[in-house]
């Protein structure tokens, strides 16, 4: 607090006076003093300052909500990759070998095994194939109007799945089969297999006989 002496009366004023900037003893108008007004401007600064402080603390703090709050999309899909048997006879088994796997996957989905797995055969498949069986078992077999669910409650990645089905009906045959999971895309492996209809088996012809 400053010391403001008036030129006039030569009466010494403090700035906390209720009658600044008038002179205590005579009412004259008081000089300013130099570093009053520095002083003004440095409060308000610091005032400003504050108040913009506050108001990025409370935005950064929104953001956050809205991020934690809001789940990011994922783009990790099942990715299924295999062989099958390109040609069979008819009534002979065909043997598909899977391996299910998973890509762009998060570093926490990468530690875990993947969850409720789900491996649809179409219902369109009986028209060609029978169902054999399927190695390593499922936990459960669905049979839908949608096609045969083979359920697992949980598989490593990189498992390896061996169906074998039943060749019914000759031609060439395309037969796809789709795969689900928890928190991820599906996936499919697509495959042709021609099946070879039976060979005609002709009968022999007996010789002529000859008359002597």
């Amino acid at each position: 607090m400053q010391k403001i002496r008036c030129p006039r009366c030569g009466v010494i004023n403090l700035e906390k006076y209720l009658t600044f900037p008038q002179c205590a003893g005579c009412g004259s108008t008081l000089p300013v003093p130099k570093s009053s007004k520095p002083s003004f401007f440095r409060r308000e600064l610091h005032a400003i300052l504050w108040v913009l402080g506050i108001g990025g603390v409370v935005a950064a703090l929104i953001l956050a909500f809205d991020y934690l709050s809001t789940p990011a999309e994922s783009n990790a899909r099942l990715f299924i990759y295999g062989s099958a048997s390109r040609q069979v006879a008819l009534q002979q088994t065909v043997v598909v070998t899977m391996t299910v796997d998973a890509v762009s996957e998060t570093r926490a989905q990468r530690r875990m095994p993947l969850q409720n797995v789900k491996m649809r055969l179409p219902r369109t498949l009986g028209n060609a194939f029978a169902f054999v069986s399927v190695d390593p078992p499922p936990d459960e077999i669905l049979v839908t109007n949608g096609g045969r669910y083979m359920n697992y409650n949980s598989l490593p990645r990189e498992s390896v799945l061996r169906l074998r089905l039943f060749a019914l009906k000759p031609g060439r045959h395309r037969v796809r089969t789709d795969f689900y999971a928890d928190d991820y895309g599906p996936g499919a492996f697509t495959f042709s297999v021609y099946v070879a209809p039976r060979p005609v088996v002709k009968q022999a012809t007996p010789a002529a006989s000859t008359t002597p």
